[in-house]
């Protein structure tokens, strides 16, 4: 049976990243993919889903015309509020959808993280449905890019996501890693990659020391990365399985974080994962700024265990994992 997937994903995030490197993967090595369209919509086919979707109708009677379904899980909307607005009817629904997939349609359901997996079974309760745990891939890059450091040299932080939107928790975390960099002689900028909330971008425009690089395109960020001296700093509350640390990761970039979610899981030993229990904290700055200089002052040996630790991300790897779940389904 043909890999099929549900929707050409073109939206910033990652599903959109993730389906963009899996066919990429695909095509090189030849195995043979399509979208959902007329010529395959009766056929026989392993039907690849991101998270969810709106339209029932559709996913219904390809589930009664025999299809098997995949379903990629991320994380939820967990109405907390905290770094993304999600008390609202939309992401009740988006849940919802997701739920129904992976209760009653999907034949494999395929977590991206440990802590996705306990996360859902905590909220929606376990299904039987078989699944398997499979983390994001990193790029596509065979080089070892090893980070070659000077001690004299300054320091820039990097931080990557997909969207940042304007509230609190955002505007406090930038706030804070911003405060902390600037009384710290040895980081020259912050770079900030990603689509920011205007009103939070227009709170941030005075601290001079940050750099508004918007959306670019993987090639773009990769040359980035290849630079020297740069740390990475997570600034999701949650994240179930973050594309830009495992990607900044695979180029053997230190990462700090928070202690939230998946980082630790992802990370393990090549970045900090900083305590937390509240934004507000007044501990906080004291935490982040130590955290800074650990990791300036041991640099090259986090970037190692950064690329040791990439290896579990390798696309083909990665990939490899992917097609053994779907050849169970044929």
């Amino acid at each position: 049976m043909k890999i099929v997937f549900f929707k050409k994903l073109i939206e910033v995030g990652g599903p959109s990243t993730f389906q963009k490197k899996f066919i990429f993967w695909l095509n090189t090595n030849k195995i043979e993919y399509s979208f959902l369209n007329l010529n395959n919509f009766f056929k026989k086919k392993i039907l690849i889903i991101n998270s969810g979707t709106f339209n029932f109708p559709l996913l219904i009677l390809l589930y009664l015309l025999r299809a098997k379904i995949v379903q990629r899980l991320d994380g939820f909307y967990d109405f907390s509020d905290i770094g993304r607005k999600s008390k609202s009817l939309r992401c009740f629904l988006i849940n919802t959808s997701m739920q129904i997939i992976r209760k009653y349609l999907a034949d494999y359901i395929i977590y991206q993280s440990l802590t996705s997996k306990k996360l859902w079974d905590k909220t929606f309760n376990k299904v039987n449905t078989n699944f398997s745990i499979i983390h994001n891939p990193s790029f596509g890059d065979k080089k070892i890019f090893s980070k070659n450091l000077k001690s004299k040299n300054l320091f820039d932080i990097v931080i990557v996501e997909g969207n940042i939107e304007n509230n609190n928790f955002n505007e406090k975390i930038l706030k804070l890693i911003y405060s902390v960099s600037k009384k710290n002689k040895k980081i020259r900028k912050i770079f900030i990659f990603g689509r920011v909330d205007m009103i939070l971008r227009e709170k941030l425009s005075k601290k001079k020391i940050i750099v508004f690089k918007g959306v670019v395109d993987q090639d773009k960020l990769k040359k980035f990365y290849k630079r020297n001296n740069i740390i990475f700093f997570g600034v999701e509350f949650n994240p179930c399985c973050s594309n830009s640390i495992i990607e900044a990761n695979s180029y053997g970039i230190p990462s700090i974080t928070l202690n939230t979610g998946s980082y630790k899981e992802l990370v393990k030993k090549s970045g900090i994962q900083i305590n937390f229990k509240n934004i507000n904290s007044k501990s906080l700055y004291n935490k982040f700024s130590k955290s800074l200089s650990i990791v300036i002052k041991n640099y090259s040996y986090y970037s190692k265990l950064s690329i040791i630790n990439s290896k579990k991300f390798d696309p083909d790897y990665i990939f490899n994992s992917y097609m053994n779940c779907i050849k169970k389904l044929k």
